[in-house]
């Protein structure tokens, strides 16, 4: 369980607190399964709702605002410690809250993040990655995927990514890997949505393609892109554009719940994980062990008299994906 976060004027963690967040330990326990050395590699993709600004305190009264507070970033903590590496979207320019959760998970963690996206279809965001430096380590590269003028032209997307997309690269046990985070733009307009998905997925597969066989190079292996792609339901326009364009998502996720609110059988496809098919340059080596998704509103209560909860933690569910590591 994460540290309770040492701010001077919050004082200790009230007992229902502490007692919410036990509980909530042991139920994830029962869900994600556990780090093995050397052995597994756990990736996890969460858009957590503006993630900004966090309350002085572990509980809130009516008026308060921001509604998320101590105890919600706490919350935040345990669930993506369950984790190797997180793709965290919807991270504003206030980093406070990314940094208390960063706290909260202990001297073992650190982030990497993106600048603020410019113009307002950026919606003042940042991409981040969250890691365990004990299990991944990054190796290099960090960068946003930019559409040229020729590209924006061969792919008649007419602009650039509201919200560039950033790739950063992780080695685990030896091994490599690359992950593109994403937050594809949300509309009306499924047509443009479809559009910026499939030029999204044409530049990463121009990214890991090798400018010639005799110079390999660890960046263009094992190229996962995960995020929300803004993608309505399986199999629409923004989901087979992933797909022509050579992005596999991840079927063992088909169907499972996105988003909070969402009745059986009306399940959005928002979120995604998805890789390059086997034998394509940057294809996936690892194989799939398990993936799942965690509807952190079954495991954890918050009082609706103390706001909205999808405000507190967030409107979306963490996507998670269990991977064998190859021995080396």
């Amino acid at each position: 369980m994460p540290a309770a976060i040492p701010l001077s004027d919050a004082g200790p963690p009230p007992i229902a607190v502490i007692q919410d967040q036990l509980a909530l330990s042991a139920k994830l326990d029962a869900l994600v399964p556990g780090k093995v050395l050397d052995r597994n590699l756990l990736v996890a993709s969460w858009n957590v709702r503006m993630l900004g600004t966090v309350g002085p305190r572990w509980t809130n009264t009516p008026s308060d605002s921001p509604k998320r507070n101590l105890a919600d970033v706490w919350a935040l903590a345990e669930i993506i410690s369950r984790f190797d590496v997180v793709a965290v979207q919807e991270v504003r320019d206030d980093l406070i809250g990314l940094r208390l959760i960063a706290r909260s998970l202990g001297p073992e963690w650190s982030f990497i993040v993106t600048d603020v996206v410019r113009g307002a279809a950026g919606n003042h965001e940042r991409l981040a990655f969250l890691f365990d430096q004990r299990r991944v380590k990054p190796s290099g590269l960090a960068g946003e995927l930019v559409l040229s003028v020729e590209d924006t032209a061969r792919l008649e997307i007419g602009r650039q990514f509201a919200r560039t997309p950033f790739l950063v690269s992780f080695v685990s046990a030896g091994n490599p890997f690359t992950l593109a985070s994403v937050h594809v733009i949300w509309g009306d307009d499924v047509a443009q949505r479809a559009k910026e998905a499939g030029a999204l997925a044409d530049l990463l597969r121009l990214s890991v393609k090798d400018p010639s066989p005799k110079t390999p190079d660890d960046f263009r292996r094992n190229l996962i892109a995960l995020g929300d792609f803004n993608i309505a339901e399986q199999g629409d326009l923004g989901f087979q554009a992933l797909v022509n364009n050579g992005l596999t998502p991840d079927p063992s996720l088909a169907g499972l719940p996105r988003t909070v609110g969402e009745k059986p059988g009306e399940v959005t496809a928002f979120d995604q994980v998805a890789w390059i098919a086997q034998g394509q340059e940057g294809a996936l080596g690892f194989d799939r062990t398990s993936a799942g998704t965690i509807q952190w509103d079954a495991l954890l209560e918050r009082d609706p008299a103390e706001g909205d909860s999808t405000f507190r933690i967030s409107d979306h569910y963490p996507l998670w994906v269990e991977f064998a590591l190859p021995a080396r």
